[in-house]
């Protein structure tokens, strides 16, 4: 089944030049994001927006879209990842009468491997992002920080980067205070607005107004079609409000 993306266009004007971020991009992984964030009681649309500022949302690494270096790939230990015993399992399984595994099951198994392997340590480094995004908000605002974009830059820091013409740092060359001008704040706060709207990032939870009286409208069509006239169907054409 194909992959279901979204077209992202880049208007934010903070961002680093080379890094325009128009595009399609994986709605499945936004909506894994979303849910996850919304059930930790962060800003779900924050925490989409940050995997997008981070890692271009998995483009650039697959298995730790929000990057969070402290947590990555760090479960991964000889005998230990879940995901290793299943595909050394299944390796042994795949040996054939004469000792040895068919090349095109050993490729398939290798495929398989890689992509639980992506996908299980996504989510546990996706789950350690937020929850991390969530512990520094709260040291900011115990430090008096109310502005939402400055709890924002959190994620990124609040001290000082020693930007400089050698080393220039979101299209800046003089340090940055990142308290007093929340660089990387403003970013993910304006790639927002290219994100797709609740009701499609998390279709389950979010339903736009109308849709209750839309269904039942459909329920009372199916109702009324066989004992009714014909022009009473109108009350099946109920939308979205």
């Amino acid at each position: 089944m194909a992959e279901e993306t979204w077209r992202y266009i880049d208007k934010t004007t903070d961002a680093k030049p080379e890094a325009n971020r128009t595009g399609d991009y994986d709605l499945g992984l936004a909506r894994e994001i979303y849910a996850k964030a919304q059930a930790k009681g962060v800003d779900p649309k924050i925490a989409v927006s940050i995997a997008m500022v981070e890692s271009n949302l998995g483009k650039k690494w697959p298995s730790n879209p929000m990057q969070l270096r402290e947590r990555t790939q760090q479960t991964i230990a000889a005998g230990m990842d879940p995901v290793e015993k299943n595909y050394q399992a299944a390796m042994v399984k795949a040996v054939g009468p004469d000792g040895k595994i068919a090349p095109e099951v050993h490729a398939k198994l290798k495929e398989d491997y890689e992509k639980n392997l992506t996908k299980v340590h996504r989510s546990a480094n996706i789950d350690a992002a937020l929850d991390h995004f969530k512990q520094v908000q709260g040291y900011a605002k115990a430090a008096g920080f109310t502005d939402p974009v400055k709890l924002t830059q959190a994620y990124n820091g609040l001290g000082t980067i020693n930007a400089s013409p050698e080393k220039p740092y979101y299209g800046r060359t003089a340090p940055i205070n990142m308290a007093k001008d929340p660089v990387y704040g403003r970013l993910v706060h304006e790639t927002i607005q290219g994100l797709p709207p609740d009701e499609v990032l998390s279709p389950e939870t979010v339903k736009p107004m109308g849709t209750k009286v839309k269904e039942a409208g459909e329920f009372l069509k199916g109702l009324m079609v066989s004992s009714k006239p014909k022009d009473m169907n109108i009350i099946g054409k109920v939308g979205y409000y």
